[in-house]
């Protein structure tokens, strides 16, 4: 499942209003791949299907958060508790772009819309017009995970197995990576990835595809995120993932797992060669091109599911000598045109 949960139909005394109701602009939904105040009801309507079809495991594909504000995190984690406890279901995170920022500076302004119809803006930065509102700033990792390390981000009780890349450790400051910057030098950076068995049986391999590196001419704040790239970002600057995806695999393989792995991004064009026609906002956002795919496929995972693209379509690169088949199942969005999921 892909979905977003908005500042939308949250009150509005978090930004600063007190009783008013926050709706975002027509325009802003009309400029996007999603809709925006339809985010929380639509998440109900899906999750309620899940729930009439008795499935329990949940997989949420990234962008869990329109853009990782406090009270986006608030509403999505009070509704997944609550199906949890109403439901018995389980609920699996990996980051998406929207989700967190690699530190706690990124600035965001965004636009609503007044009960009387008029247009204004509410930004975590002064303006000539504006205080800030602190609420309106993306969460970093550490800010997040407070919110969110329910959802798979941290060992459950009955959990048979939980690891990291790096142990067993949930704390953030175990989960650093080294990742490659333009200079070819290495800096450390959190990573969220996680292999969980819930049942026994089933391993859920959630890889943190979000990918951050600095760059001074960036408009946000002196780093660049990864987000048009998608897996590209990820084979050249936290590579180390495809060890620890291929030892989980061979693992799994050895005791008999079913292994079942996800991330924000495809691991396969599963616009069949397209998506160099693609141009999204004036930025094409990057499929993986044959090499890419070979080196993932590689790791044996097998199978793969994505959102990013809000796309319901499927890929699958087939068996070769030494490498087994790869398929990667691309699911849309709760908030998306149309809006649907994807259940089984």
């Amino acid at each position: 499942m892909q979905t977003r949960i908005c500042t939308l139909l949250r009150a509005g005394a978090a930004y600063g209003r007190p009783g008013q109701l926050m709706l975002r602009s027509l325009n802003e939904t009309l400029h996007s791949t999603r809709v925006f105040n339809e985010s929380e009801p639509a998440l109900r309507a899906a999750l309620d299907e899940v729930q009439a079809k008795g499935i329990t495991l949940v997989l949420i594909l990234g962008d869990m958060t329109d853009d990782g504000q406090t009270p986006n995190w608030e509403a999505a984690a009070t509704i997944l508790r609550d199906y949890e406890a109403r439901a018995d279901m389980r609920f699996f995170l990996t980051p998406g772009n929207h989700d967190q920022w690699v530190n706690d500076d990124l600035a965001q302004t965004k636009e609503f819309s007044a009960k009387d119809g008029s247009v204004f803006t509410v930004s975590s930065t002064s303006d000539n017009a504006n205080a800030p509102t602190p609420a309106m700033q993306r969460l970093s990792y550490g800010q997040m995970l407070p919110h969110a390390s329910g959802f798979g981000f941290a060992p459950h009780l009955d959990d048979l197995l939980w690891e990291t890349p790096f142990g067993t450790d949930p704390a953030l400051e175990a989960r650093m990576g080294a990742i490659v910057t333009d200079d070819m030098g290495t800096i450390p950076v959190s990573d969220l990835s996680y292999l969980v068995e819930p049942v026994a049986g089933l391993w859920v391999l959630s890889i943190d595809a979000s990918v951050y590196w600095p760059d001074p001419a960036s408009n946000k704040s002196g780093w660049r995120d990864g987000s048009s790239e998608g897996w590209a970002a990820v084979l050249q600057r936290k590579s180390w993932l495809l060890d620890w995806m291929s030892d989980v695999s061979a693992r799994a393989e050895q005791l008999g797992k079913r292994l079942i792995t996800f991330s924000h991004y495809p691991v396969l064009d599963v616009l069949n060669g397209a998506s160099g026609q693609v141009d999204a906002g004036g930025k094409r956002r990057m499929m993986p091109d044959a090499g890419m795919a070979a080196r993932i496929a590689a790791t044996g995972i097998g199978l793969h599911f994505s959102g990013h693209w809000h796309l319901n379509r499927s890929a699958t690169r087939l068996a070769t000598s030494g490498t087994p088949a790869l398929t990667n199942i691309a699911t849309p969005s709760t908030v998306g045109y149309p809006i649907s999921h994807k259940g089984g």
